[in-house]
Parts: structure tokens; C-alpha cells; sequence
């Protein structure tokens, strides 16, 4: 990961950017989520690049610029965000941290708050590798990849993830592969290169433009082919059990 000199962005913007929405990591004191898709907006400061202070407006807003989300969606996110999150008029990424609101237990490269009130915000190196390790360069990250990394966290515990925080989990992840998945030759996902870099720098690809608006219902879809797939992952294992 680049180096940058240690600075401030008390006042919402930095001195090492200016104002433009050149990527810079958090600095210390800065405010940051279990959530990729939101540390990254405020790493190029199309949210505040400190954390704090977001609205739903402001929220939605640089999802809809940066992301390509579309009006449904990115209603669903700012507004259902906040009301699960119980917190108005204005949050902190931090804030979404908070164990049982938003954030939730078997995440794919956070650990857990451990009965700490607040979860960890960085990425794990570990888990991340976990995930993605064993996919080469140029190849894509399939919904196959999502819903079996999902069932090796979620069945690591001896109680399931209550329903709601099991539908954001594959929901989290459905929206990435909507936002960033593309068709080729050799199928549908996410380019493996365009995933590691954003889920561990927290940092838009170089060039970035989104080329598709991101649906509500396409999402939805992709979390139920997610939701699928995990069942299958299941079922084949529990009957690979009764073989044996």
C-alpha cells in the first residue's frame, strides 16, 4: 500500500489531495466503518474525508456519483441504513461499527467486536487471503467464490446468524458483485485484481467510472442466487457425510 506522510483532515479535507478525490488512507483520529464501499468514499472524500458527520443525504449522494446505484438502491441504503442503525440526523462511520446493528458476526475479512460494543474497522489480512489467496490474476470472483466463503464463516459458529443479519451479509456482498462484476469469455464476476485492491486499500480502481447503473432488483437477485448457492454448499457436504 502507498505510504502517504502522516496529516490531519480535521477540517474535512486534505492536505495532501487538495480538492480533488485523489485517494488518501484514514489518518489518525479519522472515523471508519466495517464497510469497504463507505471507507473508500471517504478515502477519496466524496464523504467526509474524517468520518463524521453524514447525513443520508450526504450518503446517498456519493453513492449514487461514485458507485452508479440507482435511485431505489441507494434509498434502501441511506435510509434503511440509518433506521437500523437508530441514529439521526447524522452519523460517523464508526458509528456503524456498533456490534448488532448494522455490522454483524462471520464477516468475510473483519473479525468479530468479540463482546467489545464496537467491531475492528480494518481489513484482516488473514481472513482476505482466506478469501481470495487461491484466485489468480485475471480471474474472477464468482458468486460460487461469495457463497462458499460465507457458509466457511457462518457455519465456524455454534448458532446461525439471527435472519436479518444473515440477509445483510449476503446482501453486502451482492451489491459488490453488482457494482463491480462484469461478463466475459470465461463468465460473470468480479476481476480478482479490482477486489483484493479495494477490499484492502479501501481505494476506487485506477480510472474508475461505474459503466452500468446498479439495481435494486438486480441486487436482490444476486443475493438470492448467493442465498442458493450457500444451500447447495450445504447440502452437497451434508450428503458427502452420509457417503462417508
Amino acid at each position: 500500500m502507498p505510504s502517504v506522510a502522516p496529516h490531519s483532515h480535521s477540517n474535512n479535507s486534505c492536505p495532501v489531495t487538495g480538492q480533488s478525490h485523489g485517494w488518501c488512507p484514514a489518518q489518525a483520529g479519522d472515523s471508519r466503518a466495517p464497510c469497504p464501499a463507505l471507507n473508500t468514499l471517504a478515502n477519496h472524500g466524496y464523504l467526509p474525508r474524517n468520518g463524521e458527520g453524514i447525513t443520508p443525504t450526504i450518503l446517498m449522494k456519493a453513492l449514487q456519483e461514485v458507485y452508479g446505484v440507482s435511485d431505489p438502491l441507494k434509498d434502501v441504503l441511506g435510509y434503511g441504513g440509518v433506521v437500523l442503525l437508530g441514529q439521526l440526523p447524522a452519523f460517523s462511520l464508526g458509528d456503524l461499527a456498533r456490534h448488532g446493528r448494522i455490522e454483524h458476526n462471520a464477516s468475510i475479512i473483519h473479525k468479530d467486536a468479540d463482546g467489545k460494543e464496537y467491531a475492528p474497522t480494518s481489513p484482516d489480512k488473514k481472513m482476505l487471503d482466506e478469501f481470495l489467496g487461491s484466485k489468480p490474476d485475471g480471474s474472477l470472483v464468482t458468486i460460487e467464490d461469495v457463497a462458499a466463503i460465507r457458509v466457511k464463516r457462518e457455519d465456524s459458529y455454534k448458532e446461525a446468524l439471527d435472519a436479518l443479519h444473515a440477509e445483510i451479509a449476503r446482501g453486502e456482498m451482492a451489491i459488490v458483485m453488482n457494482i463491480f462484476g462484469e461478463k466475459s469469455e470465461t463468465g460473470e464476476g468480479v476481476p480478482v485484481e479490482r477486489l483484493r485492491s479495494w477490499l484492502a486499500e479501501e481505494r476506487l480502481p485506477e480510472g474508475w467510472s461505474p459503466s452500468h447503473v446498479a439495481g435494486l432488483f438486480d441486487t436482490i437477485q444476486k443475493s438470492g442466487q448467493i442465498r442458493k448457492a450457500m444451500e447447495k454448499i450445504r447440502a452437497d457436504a451434508n450428503e458427502a457425510k452420509k457417503d462417508a
